[in-house]
């Protein structure tokens, strides 16, 4: 299995409201980036990008607010930061790198 850790990233922007600006995508990152830290420790890690940040990774033509990738891919975007779906995803991949590493081992069989 990777020893490399599986990259959350979040693209949010500041939202506009009656009480002026508010970075509630920042903050919902923070929440997640705490979750996963819980949960999984040094395998996980989370970043949040502002979407003018000049790190930020380019987003599809059609994605939402707020966008989260999990290694480079899109995994969803619009709507709510997804735990339960976001766990689900993280595990379908250790048990693909699982798979792949206990499928490259040679199988030797006593003489």
């Amino acid at each position: 299995m990777s020893d490399t850790p599986i990259q959350i990233e979040v693209v949010g922007s500041l939202v506009a409201c009656a009480e002026g600006m508010q970075d509630t995508w920042r903050e919902m990152a923070a929440w997640l980036a705490d979750k996963m830290r819980v949960r999984y420790g040094t395998a996980v890690v989370t970043t949040y990008h502002d979407l003018f940040d000049p790190d930020c990774p380019p987003l599809p033509a059609e994605a939402q607010l707020p966008a989260v990738f999990i290694n480079g891919a899109l995994f969803s975007s619009g709507g709510k930061l997804d735990l339960p779906a976001i766990n689900r995803h993280l595990r379908e991949i250790r048990e693909r790198e699982k798979a792949s590493f206990e499928g490259s081992w040679p199988f030797f069989m006593p003489s």
